[in-house]
């Protein structure tokens, strides 16, 4: 392997790593610091978070990679990040505004069933500090698919390493301030978590933004090159936080918040490799997939001899990360199917523990979402971000579609129950980015981005 492409790879791995670690030790320290049912209460908080700020994250930080890849002057990329920051932060506002409109109409109904569970959402400070984290937290995720794309990885290395620090200690800190605030711990430590996060997210917010007005005015060009990726980032970025929120309520609604903390646990268990998984399509393969198109466009005069020369590129990268990422990754979660679901009581201290069927039922429909994201990162790379807004209906909208479903067709819900609707609704989401690839590259006479 190139020596270049080895320290990319290896930095890239290493910043996952810190990164998976990082979110997996805050789980840890929040769980034994007030109790378990807080992973499900910190998920719900982060589900908010996702709720400002992924529209944002989900389209314009695909639309960062493929652009900066796609640039050969290291000016015009770094005027593509400067402008993608404003873009995300006023995004990240609508979105905010939208929010507050919507809760002031129907005078906060839609969280009151989930506060009678959830305390922190009671909790007015807590509940606007995780809404001003949302409007920051694009910036970061931005410029780290900038970077990388720019070839320096090492700043996302540097970049993780310093929010996870801060953001463990701070919940490691908390039980400490406890009498200083007069605050209960189960609010406390969530708040010391987000404004550890701020302080990494705001300084990097006000440094691109305060050079972006310029370029922006005078370089229309990023700026609506940009803008086309927002229509997957409205689908991914509202419709996934949105249907988790939901999923998880009506799972609290019928079974429990206990019972929700122990799904949680699986899915932070299959982060470990979901999120190494998709970091690595990200922060590796999407800039591969782009640049191998682009090179195609650059060689191929004709129409025909660019789809097929690009239709050869995309899936030889497809290939290529099926066998470095899918195929180990179904090695990584038949071992833990194997060890079955027994151990998460001591990792994260679950006063339920989920039925092995359950647990292995989730974890196979973790690897189908894995292998999703393969077809639809090489989407990303095609421009078919129509394509994309639609499919996204097939996952998690999908998922919690179907828990729905059966609550009013059974008035009842059981995991098991829940483990199937994850499993049919990524068969689904599979299915059809297998459709939706073959008919960008085959079907179509040419969707790439310009």
């Amino acid at each position: 392997m190139n020596p270049t492409i080895l320290h990319t790879v290896l930095l890239a791995v290493t910043t996952l790593i810190v990164s998976i670690s990082g979110r997996t030790l805050l789980d840890m320290a929040l769980s034994h610091i007030s109790g378990p049912a807080t992973i499900a209460r910190w998920a719900q908080l982060s589900s908010l978070i996702d709720l400002t700020s992924a529209v944002a994250c989900a389209g314009l930080s695909p639309g960062v990679t493929v652009l900066v890849a796609r640039a050969s002057n290291l000016d015009v990329q770094s005027m593509i990040l400067r402008t993608s920051v404003m873009l995300g932060l006023a995004c990240s506002a609508l979105t905010l505004a939208g929010m507050i409109g919507v809760a002031t109409m129907v005078d906060f109904a839609g969280f009151q069933n989930v506060g009678a569970h959830i305390q922190v959402l009671n909790d007015p400070t807590l509940r606007w500090t995780v809404f001003l984290v949302g409007i920051f937290a694009a910036t970061p995720v931005l410029a780290m698919q900038a970077w990388q794309s720019q070839g320096n990885p090492r700043r996302s290395c540097w970049l993780t390493l310093a929010g996870s620090t801060m953001t463990v200690t701070a919940a490691v800190m908390s039980p400490y301030l406890l009498d200083a605030t007069g605050l209960r711990i189960g609010t406390l430590a969530p708040l010391m978590v987000l404004l550890a996060a701020m302080t990494i997210s705001v300084p990097l917010t006000v440094w691109y933004s305060s050079q972006s007005w310029r370029p922006m005015m005078h370089n229309s060009g990023q700026f609506k090159a940009l803008l086309t990726f927002l229509p997957a980032g409205l689908s991914i970025g509202l419709l996934s936080p949105l249907s988790l929120i939901a999923a998880r309520e009506l799972m609290g609604v019928a079974l429990g918040w206990d019972a929700v903390a122990s799904v949680q646990a699986i899915w932070r268990c299959a982060d470990w490799v979901a999120a190494f998984v998709s970091g690595m399509l990200s922060l590796v393969f999407l800039p591969r997939m782009s640049r191998a198109i682009s090179a195609c466009k650059s060689e191929r005069e004709s129409e025909l001899g660019l789809k097929r020369g690009s239709a050869h590129a995309l899936w030889r990268e497809i290939g290529a990360a099926i066998r470095w990422l899918w195929i180990p990754a179904a090695v990584i979660l038949g071992a833990m199917i194997w060890a079955g679901p027994q151990w998460l009581v001591g990792l994260f201290g679950l006063s339920v523990v989920p039925e092995p069927a359950v647990f292995s039922t989730f974890l196979v429909g973790e690897w189908l979402r894995m292998g999703s994201w393969i077809l639809l990162y090489g989407l990303f790379a095609t421009g078919s971000q129509r394509v994309i807004a639609v499919g996204e209906l097939c996952s998690l909208p999908l998922f919690a579609g179907l828990l729905w479903f059966v609550w009013l067709l059974r008035a009842k819900l059981s995991l098991q129950d829940a483990a199937w609707a994850y499993f049919i609704a990524y068969v689904g989401y599979l299915v059809f980015n297998c459709w939706a690839i073959r008919r960008a590259l085959y079907n179509q006479p040419d969707e790439f981005t310009p």
